[in-house]
């Protein structure tokens, strides 16, 4: 109908995304409270970093805000002012 197909890359990021999301949802059935707090915490500053970097593989920090910019600098996840 529409064409859609999906990606080898978004085929691979599925494959990992979908099943660590099932898995923290199932972590408040089967864990304390706290732990699957902290487990989700984990995932999701996990992912989060993965899909950060992958964007600034795919924009170029120049055409970001300067406060997205310097929080970039400040993870590591875009060259400083002197690298390119």
């Amino acid at each position: 109908m529409s064409g859609f197909r999906w990606s080898v890359a978004n085929r691979q990021l599925a494959i990992l995304f979908v099943p660590l999301v099932g898995v923290v949802f199932a972590s408040w059935y089967f864990l304390p409270r706290t732990v699957a707090t902290i487990l989700g915490l984990a995932v999701t500053l996990a992912l989060g970093l993965h899909s950060a970097r992958t964007l600034c593989t795919l924009i170029p920090p120049e055409r970001l805000p300067q406060g997205v910019q310097k929080a970039l600098r400040f993870f590591r996840l875009a060259p400083s002012d002197g690298q390119n």
